[in-house]
């Protein structure tokens, strides 16, 4: 039934909508022996309808058995078998295409996506855009009040950024260890959460983020929620309290 007659709870308006007696008797009389055509003669079915009913039906069984299965439950010959095959794959290939792509492009934005997750205020993305600058330009050799005043910005601002960098200007390349830690951060368990909800083997998450299998694995059974679910921001901030216990009771 289309979407549009569920909602309005509207039933038997589809004009190649079979009434379930009258598909019922075209069954019967084929399970009973007769030709597709035949059944259809008897039930007051079209020819067309009839072998209409039988690619439905092969579609239907199709997604459980094989087709040689299906050829002997529905008494089909070799050729016809074939043919509503080829019918049948003709018309996945695009929805299975579309799906792909769409699978595809979804893992391209995983990445980004956790990026921009972690700045996601517009003021947020304005102030990471305003301390890049920032910092290139002390880059090239200004002062902190002569890069402030290009930037319109206060020296006090200025400050600011410096202490949060602990007064050392940024690397532009930073080191492997730092790009893969320990600890998973937040833009990992992210995108862990986007490729597990998308399909994603354990094995292959942990190829797009450069991690052993089995720091994934442990990662989504530790932080599983009572339905099964995975919260990325829930499991950082667990594993930043475990953390912060551990290292009081070392002290």
């Amino acid at each position: 039934m289309a979407s549009w007659e569920a909602r309005l709870n509207l039933t038997n308006r589809h004009h190649l909508r079979v009434e379930r007696s009258v598909e019922d008797r075209f069954w019967s009389a084929f399970h009973a022996g007769a030709s597709v055509e035949g059944a259809a003669v008897e039930s007051g079915l079209g020819r067309a309808t009839g072998y209409r009913l039988l690619r439905l039906r092969f579609d239907e069984l199709r997604e459980g058995s094989s087709v040689a299965s299906v050829a002997v439950t529905r008494r089909l010959s070799v050729k016809r078998a074939d043919l509503l095959e080829r019918e049948r794959q003709s018309r996945i290939r695009p929805d299975h295409s579309a799906a792909t792509a769409a699978l595809r492009k979804a893992l391209a934005a995983s990445a980004r996506v956790a990026d921009l997750a972690l700045t996601t205020t517009r003021r947020g993305r304005k102030v990471r855009d305003v301390e890049d600058e920032y910092w290139q330009l002390m880059r090239q050799g200004m002062s902190n009040t002569d890069a402030c005043k290009l930037l319109r910005r206060t020296r006090r601002s200025g400050t600011r950024i410096r202490q949060r960098a602990g007064y050392r200007i940024p690397s532009l390349t930073p080191t492997a260890t730092a790009a893969v830690g320990r600890y998973l951060e937040l833009r990992e368990r992210l995108q862990i959460a986007d490729l597990h909800r998308l399909g994603l083997s354990i094995r292959q998450i942990s190829v797009r983020l450069g991690r052993h299998p089995s720091t994934i694995s442990r990662e989504l059974r530790r932080h599983r929620t009572g339905s099964g679910d995975y919260l990325p921001h829930l499991a950082d901030d667990d594993t930043k309290r475990q953390r912060a216990r551990r290292q009081r009771g070392a002290s």
